[in-house]
């Protein structure tokens, strides 16, 4: 076989066996060297040239002495030049060897793979985090049930506190002791019924637990007894009252400090107190297990949301709250307040007025104690300030200025 210069190089030599690249075949040629080719310092292109006449050579042998004719058919085969079957078995050789070679290769990329995989510190997924009813549902729980975990629980079955649970049935037999007048507005606000269950049940048990008496106590007398004692040593000093008296002057007519100290004293205190057990149920609550049904948390959401403050709370502007009743007399008196903002702010502010009267559990839920109250909310919905009693004009604007309204 001959082979076009242009096609042919030489790429390597293996006990003697040339190989030949045409551009498309892979070909084996050529027998042992001899020992003048040994002993030469040939250059690879006059042996590849030796190898091509050898080549020729024997094609033009073979063809001189094929029969040819009716007598071809019976006349045996000839065998194979020596220089034919030595490249031929040479061929065969080769193709084992790179068949060989490629899939040890192979093999040793799998080796050195498994060895790495060996040594790489085995990495165990950790399970999905179990997300919280603030991360899932913000503004719908206050303090108490923010960081509690929502999970898949068997239907009827609401919360779990460490050992304790509390059933669906539970908050369905308060609401039908409840009075008839607030017991469609405690079927939208489940959640915050449960919260509150939640913390008599953390009270309860932190009271069996603080070493008091409460032998012949019930749990409401025993929570009573437990906070009395943790908030007897709260005070209220003349001076803080004296604060008080200067900023709501407005409220008691002109009527000297002396007249009204005492009294003042007393909202203070109870007001004090409130802060102390807040504070104190809180730290119970970060101390304890919360899991709460995920269903059935989605499911209040949409029912404890459906109301003028966080629908306003997540319009995206800031919110001005107003917790009070008609006939109480420093609420009339922000009234007229509360307009001229509608007015002044149409864009910037909501303007929101809850008549707690009216809606005592959307009171409770955002803690007011006394009234008014005014609560003022960032435009991501966060409580930035709130402010008891009556709170004039000048006052209202310059906390505003501070939430970027004006």
């Amino acid at each position: 076989m001959d082979f076009p210069d242009s096609y042919v190089r030489l790429i390597g030599e293996r006990g003697g066996i040339m190989t030949i690249f045409d551009g498309v075949r892979l070909i084996k040629t050529g027998g042992g060297p001899s020992r003048s080719d040994q002993k030469s310092n040939e250059a690879p292109c006059s042996k590849l040239q030796g190898i091509k006449r050898n080549c020729a050579e024997a094609k033009r042998s073979r063809r001189s002495r094929r029969p040819s004719g009716r007598h071809a058919a019976n006349q045996p085969s000839l065998p194979l030049e020596p220089v034919r079957r030595h490249a031929a078995v040479k061929l065969i050789e080769v193709v084992r060897v790179r068949i060989m070679t490629k899939y040890s290769k192979i093999l040793q990329g799998i080796g050195c793979l498994f060895l790495v995989c060996f040594h790489i510190p085995q990495v165990t997924a950790e399970p999905p985090k179990s997300r919280t009813v603030e991360q899932a549902y913000p503004f719908l729980a206050s303090n108490i049930l923010k960081s509690a975990k929502m999970l898949n629980m068997e239907k009827g079955l609401l919360l779990k506190l460490d050992e304790m649970e509390i059933p669906e049935s539970h908050l369905t037999e308060i609401v039908g002791k409840a009075e008839p007048s607030i017991r469609p507005e405690l079927r939208k606000n489940l959640f915050f019924l449960l919260e509150q269950e939640t913390v008599k049940k953390i009270l309860v048990r932190a009271a069996k637990h603080s070493g008091i008496s409460l032998q012949g106590l019930n749990d409401e007398q025993a929570i009573h007894a437990y906070l009395n004692h943790l908030v007897q040593g709260v005070t209220v000093s003349e001076m803080e009252a004296k604060a008080f008296y200067e900023e709501n002057k407005e409220l008691v007519g002109g009527v000297s400090f002396e007249q009204v100290k005492e009294a003042i004293q007393q909202v203070l205190l109870e007001q004090k107190k409130a802060r102390a057990v807040d504070d104190h149920i809180q730290d119970l609550v970060r101390r304890a297990d919360i899991n709460i049904n995920e269903k059935w948390v989605k499911d209040q959401y949409a029912l404890a949301m459906d109301n003028p403050v966080d629908k306003a709370r997540i319009s995206g502007k800031p919110t001005m709250a107003e917790f009070g009743a008609t006939g109480c007399i420093p609420c009339d008196m922000m009234q007229p307040i509360l307009d001229k903002l509608r007015k002044n702010y149409p864009d910037k502010l909501n303007v929101v007025f809850v008549h707690v009267r009216e809606k005592p559990i959307m009171g409770a839920r955002f803690g007011i104690r006394s009234i008014p109250v005014q609560v003022f909310f960032d435009r991501d919905g966060k409580e930035v300030f709130r402010h008891v009693g009556f709170f004039p004009e000048s006052k209202v604007t310059k906390q505003l200025k501070t939430m970027g309204v004006q």
